[in-house]
């Protein structure tokens, strides 16, 4: 590499003066490289030109590679020409080199500049390769990639958490899931569907744990036997993100400290977590969801964990319940990192049963009959799973606040940028 010459472009991250001699530290989304300014090398006239710049302004550097063991990286440019592109203002509203630690909400406010950052960039590359690796995953297991429509004109599984939009002269909203449309796929003939989208929940949480817009990472499967058949792709998709991401994303996981994940994922039934909860001195009460307190504990047993035979009661109206015990249903969720990351169940795939758990949910089927009419002709014992791609980031690299995650994200109070 040394002798070399190269065209570089990025933002000067660091200007050092030691007069004579003067460093830029120059940045790109791959890293840093010091280009070292000497008078006697350069002349007084770029050693002048390079003494006004400002921190974080977008320069092009041609120059010559050369050692140097003191530098970053163990190499330096030193430059035959140095082109100011577009200059930034100062002060920087956020501090870049990371000398100065800013509060997450005044990081977000100017999110351009805080992913500059190397740590940041590392989340947003790292979510990127979790999304394509899962795709990658489901693609060779022969799914087929869909897109559902984003605004839809009832809600997933009821409630009131709803984004209302106005669509010319007609309620709509904006999805909280691909759910019922991936179901109705499964009356298609595309057996094994897979989809990664937005998803929108109007639920006013202020927590570490919540988005308002987030992303779910789909799949849903016909022809199946039970739950057992959607549940052993969860250990094969997870062996390949870990594996890819050792691969394609190894500088950057070196920011974080990322868990040991225990493959095969441990499963537990809900009495069981009940049983191991209480051992720890927390109790729940059989039919309630769990807390963050209990996530947090059964992680600490299992790390992943999925817990299945949740209650029928409190789950989605098309949870398929156990036709031996009608009061669980088989539906499950899995934990990883002290959160819970993914849920699925098999479905109810037949009408009439189905239009009973809609009722006993006090749901209007007359609401639902798009979404009825594909079980009216032909349709097949199916179930599926959807993973929070944030969630999923968050607990992985250990991240503090779900919103580290998101590359722009929204909650109640967040609206821009």
């Amino acid at each position: 590499m040394g002798g070399e010459e190269v065209i570089l472009m990025g933002w000067v991250r660091e200007i050092r003066d030691l007069g004579k001699l003067k460093f830029l530290i120059l940045a790109d989304r791959e890293g840093h490289i010091q280009v070292t300014v000497k008078r006697d090398v350069v002349g007084e006239k770029m050693l002048e030109e390079v003494g006004e710049l400002t921190r974080e302004s977008v320069v092009a550097v041609k120059g010559t590679v050369s050692s140097n063991p003191k530098a970053p990286g163990g190499v330096e440019v030193v430059p035959s020409e140095i082109r100011l592109i577009n200059v930034s203002q100062a002060p920087l509203p956020l501090e870049v080199s990371g000398k100065t630690k800013a509060e997450l909400p005044t990081r977000l406010n100017s999110r351009f500049l805080d992913i500059r950052r190397p740590e940041v960039s590392a989340v947003v590359k790292i979510s990127s390769a979790v999304k394509m690796s899962f795709l990658r995953f489901f693609d060779e297991h022969g799914f087929i990639n869909v897109n559902p429509p984003c605004i839809v004109a009832a809600a997933t599984e009821g409630g009131t958490e709803l984004f209302p939009l106005v669509y010319f002269d007609k309620e709509a909203f904006l999805s909280q899931s691909p759910q019922l449309y991936k179901q109705i796929l499964m009356a298609s003939g595309l057996d094994k569907v897979v989809i990664v989208t937005p998803v929108f929940r109007a639920e006013p949480h202020d927590t570490y744990r919540h988005l308002n817009e987030a992303v779910q990472m789909d799949i849903e499967v016909a022809f199946i036997r039970n739950e057992e058949d959607v549940l052993e792709y969860y250990d094969g998709v997870l062996e390949r993100i870990l594996k890819d991401l050792k691969e394609r994303c190894s500088k950057e996981l070196e920011f974080f400290r990322t868990p040991e994940l225990k493959l095969p994922v441990k499963r537990i039934t809900y009495e069981r977590a009940l049983e191991l909860l209480s051992r720890d001195g927390i109790e729940i009460p059989w039919g309630e969801d769990f807390s963050p307190e209990a996530e947090r504990k059964l992680c600490e047993r299992y790390n992943p964990v999925l817990v299945k035979d949740w209650p029928t009661e409190v789950r989605s109206f098309y949870s398929m319940p156990d036709p031996e015990r009608p009061e669980i249903c088989r539906a499950f969720d899995l934990l990883l990192g002290g959160i819970e990351i993914s849920s699925g169940a098999q479905r109810i795939h037949e009408l009439p049963q189905l239009i009973d758990a809609l009722k006993r949910k006090g749901l209007d089927p007359d609401k639902f009959e798009f979404y009825l009419n594909a079980f009216r002709y032909g349709m097949p014992p199916h179930g599926g799973w959807s993973i929070g791609l944030e969630r999923f980031v968050m607990a992985l690299l250990g991240l503090k606040n779900i919103r580290e995650a998101a590359l722009f994200p929204r909650d109640r109070r967040r609206l821009v940028p």
